[in-house]
């Protein structure tokens, strides 16, 4: 069974016009899928895109190999900047960073902050195969040329 998305969900919500009409909603499509984790959307992730592994993300992540299994494991709670340089390594689009993040307990990218602008802008380019952005270091380097603080990693 697929997990439904957000938004179908929220519009039934707000169309229902009776309790027990919410509360099956609730029950059917909600309650019926447990709070995901990083670590299980980062596996998912992992099993819809078996052309690359885990041990090649890290190395483009530049993250910390111990540091990364850690929070790939869910062992430890991943920083902002880390989830982030292990979804560009990954090759995730901007919704699926947002997810990860959100699931890893941090802030998703807003598009009206400058050094999140400049971050989405670079996985659309990274996304659009643009060789100016494929790795880490560059995104850091489209990050600095704009006076913002590169990715803690």
């Amino acid at each position: 069974m697929k997990e439904p998305i957000t938004k179908d969900v929220l519009d039934e919500l707000n169309n229902a016009k009776t309790t027990k009409e919410g509360l099956s909603i609730i029950e059917n499509k909600v309650e019926a899928y447990p709070d995901m984790t990083f670590k299980n959307f980062f596996d998912n992730y992992l099993a819809a895109h078996q052309n690359i592994t885990l041990a090649e993300i890290i190395n483009r992540s530049n993250v910390s190999r111990n540091y990364a299994y850690e929070v790939i494991g869910g062992k430890k709670k991943g920083g902002r900047d880390k989830i982030i340089a292990l979804c560009f390594a990954a090759g995730m689009n901007y919704d699926e960073t947002n997810h990860a993040l959100k699931y890893s307990g941090n802030n998703e990218l807003y598009a009206k902050n400058n050094r999140d602008a400049i971050i989405i802008f670079a996985f659309n380019m990274m996304n659009n195969n643009n060789p100016d952005c494929k790795t880490i270091m560059q995104l850091n380097e489209l990050l600095s040329k704009r006076n913002c603080a590169e990715l803690d990693i």
